[in-house]
C-alpha cells in the first residue's frame, strides 16, 4: 500500500482558540491519515486538541501543515481550509448546571433499545434469567457501597444523601418482587427492569423520578452488554439525561452533556461537587449527531 505525503502551509485569520481548534481537529477525524501542525518548531497532532492549543499560534501566524497516509492530500486540504478561514466547530449554546470548562471526546450514553442485552440467544431459562438478575443486584448495591463510603470519606454532604437514596430505591422489596414476578412469568430480567421503569409515575425531574432511573441504569449496566468508551484522553458524556450510576464508570470523566436536566438534579448536584463542568439543552438532532470519540469543549 502506498503512502502518500502532502504539505500545505496556513495563514491564520485570528489566534488560534478552542473553538477553531476544534474544527481543526473534527476536519482532520474525517480522513484515513496522520496530520501535523507545526509552528515555531512545535509540532501538533491536527486530531488533538490540546496539542493544538498548545501551538499558542495568533493571529497572522503561518503554520505548516504535512500530512502521510492513504487519503493525506484530503486531509492536508481540510486542515488548511479549516485553519485559513477560522472555522469554528458547531456551537450550541446551553444552560450550566455546573461551572467550569472541559476538553475530551464523547461517550454516548445510549438510549434503550440500541444496547444487546448479555447471555445466550437461546430460548429463555427462568432459572438462568433469575440468577442473572439477583447477582445484578448484588454486584450493584456493592458497587453503590462503595461510592458512598467514599463519598464519605470525601466528606461529600449531599452526594451522600444522594446515593443512600438511591441504595435505598436499589434495596427496595416491592420494586424487587415485581422484577422476580415478571421473569417467572417469561420475561427476561433486562426486559422486565424496561418493563418496570415503563409503569413509573411523577414528573422525570421529581426526586423520586431520578432514584428510580439511577436504580434502573444500574441493574442495566450489569444486565446489559457494555460498550467500551473511547480509547485516550478525559471522557465527555453525552446523554437525553443521566443519573449517578452514570458518573463512575470511567475515571476519566471531565464533563457532562444532557438534552434535559437542572441545577436541581442528582447529577448536577454531584457534578458541582466533582468539579466537573456540566450543561443541559442540548437539541435532539445534535444528540443524535454525535459519536463515540468525537472531540468536544464543554463549556459552563
Amino acid at each position: 500500500m502506498s503512502v502518500c505525503c502532502e504539505h500545505g502551509r496556513a495563514t491564520l485569520p485570528a489566534a488560534l482558540h478552542a473553538r477553531s481548534a476544534l474544527a481543526v481537529v473534527e476536519s482532520a477525524t474525517r480522513y484515513a491519515a496522520d496530520v501535523r501542525v507545526m509552528w515555531r518548531g512545535r509540532v501538533a497532532d491536527a486530531r488533538s486538541l490540546t496539542a493544538l492549543l498548545a501551538l499558542e499560534a495568533s493571529a497572522a501566524d503561518v503554520l505548516d501543515i504535512t500530512g502521510t497516509g492513504r487519503e493525506a492530500r484530503e486531509a492536508v486540504r481540510a486542515v488548511v481550509q479549516a485553519l485559513s478561514s477560522g472555522a469554528e466547530a458547531q456551537r450550541y449554546a446551553l444552560t450550566a448546571l455546573s461551572p467550569g470548562r472541559a476538553l475530551g471526546v464523547a461517550r454516548v450514553l445510549r438510549r434503550p433499545g440500541h444496547e444487546r442485552a448479555t447471555g445466550s440467544a437461546a430460548p429463555l431459562d427462568e432459572a438462568h434469567e433469575l440468577r442473572r438478575l439477583d447477582e445484578a443486584f448484588q454486584r450493584a448495591e456493592a458497587e453503590l457501597a462503595e461510592q458512598i463510603d467514599n463519598a464519605r470519606a470525601s466528606g461529600q454532604a449531599s452526594v451522600i444523601d444522594i446515593l443512600e437514596t438511591c441504595a435505598a430505591v436499589l434495596r427496595d422489596g416491592e420494586l424487587r418482587a415485581w422484577l422476580l414476578e415478571a421473569v417467572s412469568g417469561g420475561l427476561a430480567a433486562a426486559a422486565a427492569v424496561e418493563q418496570r421503569w415503563s409503569l413509573r409515575d411523577g414528573p422525570a425531574d421529581s426526586p423520586l423520578s431520578e432514584a428510580l432511573a439511577d436504580w434502573r441504569q444500574r441493574l442495566r449496566q450489569q444486565l446489559v452488554e457494555a460498550v467500551a468508551p473511547p480509547e485516550g484522553g478525559p471522557i465527555i458524556l453525552v446523554g437525553e439525561r443521566c443519573t449517578p450510576a452514570d458518573l463512575w464508570p470511567d475515571v476519566r470523566l471531565a464533563g457532562i452533556v444532557v438534552m434535559q436536566g437542572g441545577t436541581a438534579s442528582h447529577c448536577a448536584i454531584i457534578a458541582r461537587s466533582r468539579g466537573l463542568p456540566m450543561v443541559a439543552g442540548l437539541p435532539e438532532r445534535a444528540m443524535d449527531a454525535i459519536v463515540d470519540g468525537q472531540a468536544l469543549l464543554v463549556d459552563g
